[in-house]
């Protein structure tokens, strides 16, 4: 449908005049400040108003008073004083009015850089210019000869692909529970336990992403770790989704393997992204993402075909052709075995990355400090 949908798209020219801006003009004409009405615009509303002196007899006004040692109003010192043009005389004797750097107010309030080549350019230097995802580019066939890379691709289709085993297959898990605990359950009492697991797994998939979030920052601004910590969570979390798995018989509390499996998969989604980033650069994360999400395409059919087979296993087949289990836990239980065991892989997997990342980052800090 999206591929028809081609044929009846019709591209539209802005109609708003668009123009590109000339290349040589004055960056500081756009910045400089305009007085608004002040003070001094006031008094010099308020001489020229008809019944008082002009500002140049105001000035000799206060002249003559002063000269007879009378101390004219304040009030009238100060107008004579903003009307007079005095020239202000630098401690080095050059005249504060022919610098050209000093900072009046017409000139920019952004700061010039020593290295910039436009007025008002502002140099940023912050910790986020200086980040290794601004530095690095790595992208493309690099991408692929990359061995971070696919260190990386290894710990998503291990974790997704557990992740996925459990969100595609909750609701077999659910049935054979629930009719080897009462097999007088309804069809719509069974569908509707069913239904609730997939709203846990979404509200713990939620909460996930925003945890991820937020830790992955607080790791990296806060403790000064690295976010790859984030993925040694959810592998930890999903480890705790399998062992639920593989104990728990009463399907009132299959919550924990639906709830542990949505939190360890928004877990994992969520700070991903993020590590790509860091390892391989911002300017190419939309073609390094593409590529990363192609690891739980490949484990999510792989550890689903596995499932399937393992439930078909100890399934009984109807004179319909159905297929029904009725051994509870067991039905799914040597499937969950070895998803456990691809927990542990992960995990096993990302301290690994997480040990060379460390070793890579201190070469790199000794460089710098070397070339200091």
């Amino acid at each position: 449908m999206t591929f028809v949908g081609f044929f009846f798209l019709r591209v539209l020219p802005h109609t708003s005049p668009y123009h590109a801006v000339p290349a040589d003009s004055d960056m500081a004409d756009s910045r400089e400040l305009h007085r608004t009405t002040s003070q001094e615009s006031k008094h010099r509303r308020d001489s020229l108003e008809p019944g008082t002196s002009s500002p140049e007899n105001a000035s000799a006004a206060i002249t003559s008073t002063s000269t007879h040692g009378e101390f004219p109003n304040p009030t009238e010192s100060v107008q004579g004083a903003d009307l007079k043009q005095s020239t202000v005389v630098k401690p080095d004797g050059q005249p504060a009015g022919s610098a050209p750097t000093e900072a009046d107010e017409t000139c920019s309030l952004l700061s010039r850089s020593s290295t910039s080549s436009l007025p008002g350019e502002v140099l940023v230097q912050s910790s986020v210019d200086m980040d290794r995802s601004h530095r690095v580019d790595i992208r493309g066939l690099k991408l692929l000869k990359s061995l971070e890379f696919w260190q990386f691709f290894a710990i998503m289709a291990l974790l997704s692909g557990i992740g996925l085993m459990t969100i595609n297959n909750i609701g077999n898990d659910a049935s054979v529970l629930w009719k080897h605990f009462d097999d007088s359950i309804p069809d719509k009492t069974l569908v509707l336990h069913q239904q609730l697991h997939v709203s846990i797994l979404s509200l713990g998939s939620f909460s996930g992403r925003l945890l991820s979030g937020v830790g992955s920052d607080f790791l990296v601004k806060v403790l000064h770790a690295s976010r790859i910590w984030c993925l040694v969570i959810a592998a930890f979390i999903f480890s705790l989704a399998q062992i639920s798995a593989l104990n728990i018989v009463n399907p009132h509390l299959l919550g924990f393997v639906s709830g542990f499996s949505g939190l360890g998969y928004g877990f994992l989604f969520g700070v991903f992204p993020s590590i790509v980033a860091e390892s391989f650069g911002i300017h190419g994360l939309s073609q390094n993402w593409g590529f990363m999400t192609l690891a739980p395409v490949l484990s999510g059919n792989i550890f689903n075909l596995f499932y399937g087979y393992v439930l078909d296993e100890h399934s009984v087949v109807e004179k319909d052709g159905t297929r029904r289990c009725e051994e509870g836990i067991e039905c799914y239980r040597s499937a969950y075995t070895v998803t456990l065991a691809a927990c542990g892989l992960g995990l096993g997997l990302t301290l690994w990355v997480l040990y060379h990342h460390a070793r890579l980052r201190m070469r790199e800090m000794g460089k710098g400090h070397a070339g200091e």
